[in-house]
């Protein structure tokens, strides 16, 4: 093509004409490499990282070059349990719907649902009955849909709300199989439901927008992110208090970034802000700071323990990843060849090797 260009601009006599041919020329390349399949599939390449050994080294999980995907962000991750040890892993991006690995992330397929096949997903929740909530933009809608896998391996998909909404969306959802209630957020609202989404009622307002909603089916226990804090209600979402105290926090000088309650024991709990790591051991009674991760120059945008091997905790703070080997009280520094900012990691309960980390 650009030999091709080259003789073209050969046959051109007059300095203004070919100044014109040059303008041309530049034109069609960067159309060409901003829209083809050339630049989807291999100009940008970088939407996940996955480790098979519990951090110690990774992989650019370039399979999705070959699916149209790469480029978008990664925004959700979730693992549906479908029987006898068997589990499917899913992932959200930032405009192009869902994807779906059977195997361990070996290979990955689009999930078509028309018409948000092409949504920008905010959350994903698996239940403990083996069902996907999807919380996801599409246009000035906002949407959230429940799936169940079938027989063959796929997704059955019922709309559990929707609503016209330019300025809010349902940013989290999450299911307390104890009470038996699915909980989403849309703006400062946080939204009920006692009968599988057929009905919503408003649960309580918050002064704050929700970011991100967890449930600890162990203790009751639901927390939600707001911008200036982390919230904890112990009876069912109607009454909520602050984690971490005001002079804490305070003296952090930062908003909350990350939240992370620990699936081996819903008693730990981790909180990320720019520079700082904090972890309670106690259900959020009393903190600590983590060492070796206070006052990284970088937002904490992600932390995750091995549910498994709970001793293995994994951070991440702009573009790096830290991995700790014995439950924080030293780091690693784990270079995963990007200069993208990493926005989540996913550890699979099936098999704990296995480590993903999604960019932004």
């Amino acid at each position: 093509m650009f030999a091709n260009a080259i003789e073209f601009l050969k046959t051109f006599k007059k300095p203004a004409l070919i100044i014109a041919a040059v303008a041309v020329v530049v034109f069609l390349v960067s159309f060409f490499l901003r829209f083809s399949s050339f630049h989807q599939g291999f100009l940008d390449t970088q939407t996940m990282f996955v480790s098979a050994d519990q951090g110690n080294s990774w992989t650019n999980n370039i399979y999705f070059t070959t699916q149209g995907f790469s480029g978008y962000p990664v925004t959700s991750m979730a693992e549906v349990d479908y029987g006898q040890d068997h589990s499917a892993l899913v992932i959200g991006t930032g405009g192009y719907g869902l994807f779906v690995s059977f195997n361990d992330a070996t290979s990955w397929s689009k999930i078509n649902y028309a018409p948000t096949d092409q949504g920008y997903i905010n959350d994903l929740f698996a239940d403990s009955a083996g069902n996907l909530w999807v919380a996801e933009n599409y246009g000035h809608q906002t949407i959230l849909i429940e799936g169940m896998l079938d027989a063959h391996n796929t997704f059955q998909w019922s709309t559990k709300y929707s609503v016209y909404t330019p300025q809010n969306a349902i940013q989290a959802v999450a299911v307390d199989p104890a009470r038996g209630v699915v909980y989403m957020t849309i703006g400062k609202s946080l939204l009920a439901s006692t009968d599988g989404g057929k009905t919503w009622n408003d649960a309580f307002i918050f002064h704050y927008a929700i970011r991100q909603l967890f449930v600890t089916p162990g203790n009751g226990a639901l927390y939600a992110v707001a911008q200036n804090a982390v919230y904890k209600s112990t009876n069912g979402g109607t009454a909520w208090s602050s984690i971490v105290s005001p002079a804490i926090q305070g003296d952090i000088g930062s908003s909350p970034i990350s939240f992370f309650v620990d699936k081996g024991n819903d008693a730990i709990l981790y909180i990320g802000y720019r520079t700082t790591l904090l972890r309670s051991i106690n259900s959020g009674r009393s903190w600590g700071r983590v060492p070796l991760l206070m006052n990284i120059p970088a937002d904490i945008t992600a932390v995750y323990a091995n549910p498994r091997a709970p001793y293995n905790i994994y951070a991440a703070a702009g573009s790096n990843m830290y991995v700790s080997y014995n439950g924080g009280d030293t780091w690693q520094a784990r270079n995963l060849s990007t200069a993208k900012k990493l926005a989540l990691i996913f550890i699979s309960i099936h098999d704990p090797n296995i480590v993903f980390v999604g960019l932004q």
